[in-house]
């Protein structure tokens, strides 16, 4: 078998396997948390999410006139929600999405950075809000919250034994929330995956290969078990350290570039950058202009890299959903039409190359990939043969038919 996950054979696998259909506004969900109140020159592909309340005034004008420029464009109309401006309990603008949803005509998401010990209250008492409203362009809204996401089990988390989250995946499943958010971006702590002390056999082989393998396969998890009709719009961000005891090398600007294009290739609808590199415990972090516009740039190339593969028509078809860590060799791929791209990231010890789909077109084997570097691969192959499926499945129920007989 050449890959796990890959459209199994039930009608279910065989549907989840395939992007999800975009619904809101006009994309792409390109989102940056620094990008609130307007747009940034040379980061126009990212839509403004204000946080209303907490930045400014729930009603301040620099929010009005930005959602009637975004409604006049087309764009997704979003809005952040953050601890002191939750319903529930927000200790500064508790009112701020009721103030919001009563003078925007629709409302496409509804995002939350709530990770309080009480965050699951706070987010049922956000969704029944949206769901409440009257207005059918606001309560039909797409809401998630910061790392919440299906899937009971992630072996991407830095110690065995926490990997269980079934609490988390059945508080997504029956909250309401309809947006995946897992943070798919190099924590300072993955580098554990790579300590055989802790993973025994089951480990990456070097730093910089679990730094890349831990929040793929985080995403990876998000998107095999997304429900139907679900987005999946994850964190991204190039390096969030951890503070004393641990010491991972920032991972250089391609691997930023290639995550964007694996999670891409694997089903996002989008992506929303966090920030470029910080110190989770420095309680002032300094925060490098240039090097934010630099991250802001690499993830856009990264996105639009593909642009001309999801262009060719039809419908994407994901061609893996596995990770790899204990080589370092990962890979993802999509077909769309006669279009075909591949992703090789091989941060293993030694040059390698991966057995390819077999799909009319493709050669056996991809091409060799020296360590430590991606290979992006575009392959043109024939059209699928749709036409001729019918005919042979009605054939086949016929010789059953006779055999049986």
């Amino acid at each position: 078998m050449i890959f796990k996950h890959l459209c199994k054979a039930t009608a279910a696998i065989v549907l989840s396997c395939l992007v999800q259909p975009i619904m809101a506004a006009n994309g792409p969900y390109i989102f940056d948390w620094g990008i609130r109140d307007g747009y940034l020159s040379g980061s126009e592909d990212y839509t403004p999410v204000p946080h209303p309340g907490h930045d400014w005034s729930a009603n301040n004008s620099i929010y009005t006139n930005l959602y009637t420029q975004l409604n006049a464009q087309g764009r997704p109309m979003a809005l952040m929600l953050q601890p002191d401006t939750n319903p529930l309990d927000g200790s500064v603008d508790p009112n701020a999405l009721s103030t919001v949803m009563n003078y925007v005509p629709r409302l496409d998401f509804v995002f939350a950075d709530l990770e309080d010990a009480n965050h699951n209250d706070q987010m049922q008492a956000v969704i029944n809000q949206v769901r409440a409203h009257s207005n059918p362009n606001i309560n039909q809204a797409y809401i998630g919250n910061y790392d919440d996401y299906p899937g009971a089990v992630d072996y991407s988390l830095p110690w065995p034994g926490q990997e269980d989250r079934s609490a988390r995946d059945n508080f997504y499943r029956t909250s309401g929330e309809n947006v995946a958010m897992p943070g798919v971006y190099p924590y300072e702590f993955y580098e554990t995956h790579a300590n055989a002390d802790i993973w025994g056999s089951n480990v990456s082989p070097s730093e910089r290969s679990a730094l890349f393998w831990a929040p793929l396969e985080k995403f990876s998890v998000a998107k095999r078990n997304l429900p139907a009709g679900h987005l999946l719009i994850p964190w991204t961000a190039r390096f969030i350290g951890w503070g004393d005891g641990y010491d991972a090398a920032v991972p250089p600007r391609e691997d930023v570039v290639a995550m964007i294009q694996h999670i891409r290739l694997r089903g996002a609808d989008g992506f929303f950058r966090l920030i470029s590199i910080i110190d989770n415990f420095d309680p002032n972090p300094v925060i490098n202009p240039s090097e934010e516009a630099q991250d802001r740039l690499d993830m856009l190339n990264g996105w639009h890299s593909l642009d001309s593969v999801f262009a060719a028509g039809g419908t994407p078809e994901i061609l893996n959903l596995d990770t790899d860590k204990t080589s370092g060799l990962e890979w993802s791929g999509v077909r769309v039409g006669n279009e075909i791209a591949i992703l090789i990231s091989n941060l293993g010890n030694s040059t390698s190359r991966i057995l390819l789909p077999d799909i009319e077109g493709l050669p056996q084997y991809s091409d060799y990939v020296a360590s430590g570097q991606h290979l992006l691969q575009i392959y043109s192959v024939p059209e699928p043969n749709v036409l001729l499926l019918p005919g042979l499945l009605l054939l086949s129920r016929a010789v059953f038919r006779r055999q049986s007989a």
